[in-house]
């Protein structure tokens, strides 16, 4: 059996989450995962029976009224209903050693549900709704704490409602909302669907899933994915340890510690960055900065000033009229498509360059391998001493285009297309 030892718990959990025992805090406690049981100072207490209480009410209301759900531990669900009503649902959970006293502790779950004009607030609170400290505690403190369950709301709302949810532990469904849409929990998923307005979203452990035509979106988790779907406005997105992805948005700024990040279907400009993972780009046609500590970055249809840097991966973009600055401590460089006027620079530590351009291309040219060769398809015209590890020149006439290519290991190639 799996045990963890703490002194301090926060215990505003589920039973699906795993406790261990205490010891040298003045309380020995452990709480079996899967299982009712709490075992304090060698005494067993089993709240084997359950107990629920739906509280019901519904208000009238204007088509985009303000909803605030904010619970203590359990699931919220929001959904488009009728035009001008909310109709709320909360049902309390409670646990004991018997029906009778599964029953009493529900009446410790308090649920307030008001309306303040076009505002409805809803809320579920525990007894001493803050973390225990188990110095000292009793059997009937942690009775309290773990006898009170979950508090899970589902919540009908006008699809033009502006939505504030939060819950401690639990997962957040949306769906059908037109209104702004602001949704926080220490640890669950968060889902919003078919939405149109602005959403926020906030999970300390848990993935983020946003699909539909909404103006603006902002996610963070500290550990999970996240992915967004036919966003019409601007997405800024940020994960601790997870996979990141977008399909559809005007601009995306994107970051994970840790985790691939692929973006397509951008209409504006494109921003990623991961400390380990893989960079995949469909398109960027208002410029692109991409950063990655140890993967490889995959560029397409790329427009403006296009800057990828990887510290240990390939490079491979795609482009068209862009200015182009792609770096790799270690991998190879592939750069393919027409170059606007302006410098470039395409480096490597170890690795392979290659530069490929449409036949009628016209550039000053300066490139140099401190190991390796350096070789054209294009005829330079050459402004100093040519060798096989660098070449200085230009070609055409009259080149608005400046090309820097270096590698400290490994061939260099400027091939026409």
């Amino acid at each position: 059996m799996f045990q963890r030892r703490l002194c301090i718990l926060f215990l505003a959990v589920t039973f699906t989450v795993f406790l261990g025992g205490v010891h040298g805090c003045g309380t020995e406690a452990t709480v079996t995962e899967g299982q009712t049981k709490i075992v304090v100072n060698g005494q067993t207490v089993d709240l084997k029976e359950t107990e629920k209480e739906v509280v019901r009410q519904k208000y009238q209301t204007k088509s985009a009224p303000r909803v605030i759900i904010d619970v203590f531990n359990g699931k919220i669900t929001v959904a488009a209903g009728a035009d001008d009503a909310v109709e709320a649902e909360v049902t309390k959970i409670a646990a004991g050693e018997t029906k009778d006293e599964a029953k009493a502790n529900l009446k410790l779950i308090d649920v307030q549900m008001k309306q303040e004009g076009d505002t409805i607030r809803i809320t579920a609170r525990r007894p001493n709704d803050k973390p225990t400290v188990l110095i000292n505690s009793t059997v009937e403190d942690l009775k309290k704490q773990f006898a009170v369950r979950s508090a899970d709301a589902v919540v009908r709302v006008p699809a033009g409602a502006a939505l504030e949810l939060k819950t401690a532990y639990g997962d957040v469904h949306v769906s059908g909302i037109a209104g702004r849409v602001e949704a926080v929990t220490s640890s669950g998923a968060i889902a919003v669907n078919n939405g149109k307005g602005e959403v926020k979203l906030t999970s300390s452990y848990g993935n983020l899933t946003i699909a539909g035509k909404n103006t603006a979106v902002t996610a963070s988790t500290s550990s999970g994915e996240i992915s967004v779907k036919d966003a019409q406005g601007p997405v800024k997105i940020s994960s601790g340890y997870g996979a990141v992805k977008v399909a559809g948005a005007a601009t995306v700024d994107a970051e994970t510690k840790s985790g691939d990040i692929t973006i397509q279907g951008v209409v504006g400009d494109v921003r990623a960055k991961s400390g380990y993972g893989k960079l995949v780009v469909e398109q960027a046609p208002a410029g692109a900065t991409l950063e990655t500590s140890s993967g490889d970055i995959q560029l397409k249809a790329a427009r403006g000033k296009v800057k990828a840097t990887s510290g240990y991966g390939k490079i491979d973009a795609e482009v068209e009229d862009a200015i182009v600055t792609v770096s790799s401590k270690s991998g190879d460089v592939h750069v393919r498509g027409r170059l606007a006027d302006g410098d470039h620079a395409l480096q490597s530590g170890y690795g392979a360059v290659t530069l490929v351009l449409p036949a009628d291309s016209q550039f000053r040219l300066n490139a140099k391998t401190n190991y390796g060769k350096v070789t054209t398809g294009f005829a330079v015209e050459t402004s100093g001493k040519k060798t096989d590890n660098q070449i200085v020149g230009k070609v055409g006439a009259a080149p608005k285009t400046a090309l820097t290519i270096t590698t400290s290991s490994g061939d260099i190639e400027v091939r026409k297309k």
